[in-house]
């Protein structure tokens, strides 16, 4: 990456950093969810549910590697272009 880029972001983010103007803060924020690319997920209670009880079961052991996971995908999905496994 540009260093011109690197440093002038960094400028930006100081600059923000000391905003004490809450209009300016304000259209900031609307211009970056205008460009956004992602939404920000809003979690229901059974999805935050859903994600303890596979916290829970992977703390305990019952979980299976990345790894082992995708071999095993390979080899149902043999034609399928799946990344180093």
């Amino acid at each position: 990456m540009d260093i011109n880029l690197e440093s002038r972001k960094i400028n930006l983010i100081r600059w923000i950093t000391g905003l004490r103007d809450e209009n300016t803060l304000s259209q900031l924020e609307t211009i970056v969810k205008e460009n956004s690319s992602y939404e920000v997920l809003e979690l229901t209670e059974d999805m935050k549910s859903s994600v303890e009880e596979a916290l829970v079961s992977l703390n305990a052991g019952k979980g299976k590697p990345h790894k082992q996971v995708m071999k095993n995908a390979q080899k149902k999905y043999p034609k399928l272009n799946f990344p180093d496994a």
